[in-house]
């Protein structure tokens, strides 16, 4: 059982289809100290470590894949790190990371899929600054508001 005692539900990452969640626990043979939350349907593969390495080795393929997503991974919290303490900064390093990885290029033209909560959490603030510097943002013309998703 591991020593970590969470006080406070946050995100840790939010995975899109055919991404690995934990595998870095696999990787350094630690126990995976979160849990995860399937938003949509999903297949859940659970894995022992010797039965994924033998995985890795009969499919380098799948390494690469696990190395590109983790390095991803990695970049995005650099960048997230990198964002000053502005909220207003902060949600637009988060909305341009995901437009950009969405292949979005048009104002607009991105649906975020995430809730003001999702997006607080995911932060580090409260959901009222969220909601508040959105609103700001609509307002300024960053962003806009349909029927409560936003679109940047």
């Amino acid at each position: 059982m591991s020593n970590y005692k969470l006080r406070s539900e946050i995100i840790l990452g939010l995975y899109s289809e055919g991404q690995c969640v934990a595998e870095s626990s696999l990787f350094s043979e630690n126990t995976y100290i979160g849990d995860g939350v399937a938003m949509d349907d999903c297949t859940v593969l659970r894995l022992e470590s010797f039965k994924f390495y033998e995985l890795l080795e009969a499919n380098l393929h799948i390494l690469w894949r696990i190395l590109q997503d983790t390095s991803e991974r990695l970049r995005y919290n650099y960048i997230m790190k990198l964002a000053s303490a502005n909220p207003t900064n902060k949600l637009l390093t988060l909305f341009n990371y995901l437009k950009t990885n969405h292949y979005r290029s048009r104002p607009y033209s991105y649906a975020v899929p995430y809730t003001r909560k999702d997006i607080a959490s995911l932060l580090g603030l409260r959901v009222e600054t969220v909601r508040r510097t959105v609103k700001k943002m609509e307002r300024d013309k960053r962003l806009k508001i349909k029927s409560g998703k936003i679109f940047y």
